[in-house]
């Protein structure tokens, strides 16, 4: 446990979730809680490719634009929120298509406030910890 960041996310509550009027306990269940969303980390290219839009995709002009796609959707993983990757699909299918709009929705994960934070899962006992290791 990065007691550090514990102590800063308790300390100055950033999302202003009411922290100080928390017990250790509820701290714990909030930060443990899934309530945040963030871009995943890696797609399948079959995810991928299950989210484009098939009336989108035979209405490509550029013949050479499908069969890119079709590259592009076997790789084994995909970052999706790698601007390079974002850019790509943006350039196949156009920016306000339904295909973009399916990937930016299905990119997204629920996680809690400690999985965003990267200190995992956090225990009532490690918020006691955190807030007496700023205190020192």
């Amino acid at each position: 446990m990065d007691y550090q960041v514990l102590y800063d996310e308790i300390t100055q509550d950033p999302l202003s979730r009411g922290y100080s009027g928390m017990t250790n306990a509820e701290i714990a269940v909030d930060i443990n809680t899934e309530y945040r969303t963030r871009v995943c980390d890696s797609m399948s290219g079959d995810e991928v490719f299950q989210q484009t839009d098939s009336v989108e995709f035979s209405g490509l002009a550029d013949a050479n634009k499908q069969a890119m796609w079709v590259s592009f959707c076997s790789r084994f993983v995909i970052d999706p929120g790698a601007e390079s990757n974002v850019s790509f699909v943006k350039w196949i299918f156009g920016t306000g298509s339904q295909t973009v709009a399916n990937l930016a929705s299905a990119r997204q994960e629920t996680c809690s406030r400690g999985a965003e934070l990267e200190i995992g899962t956090a225990s009532e006992n490690d918020v006691a910890a955190a807030k007496e290791w700023g205190a020192i």
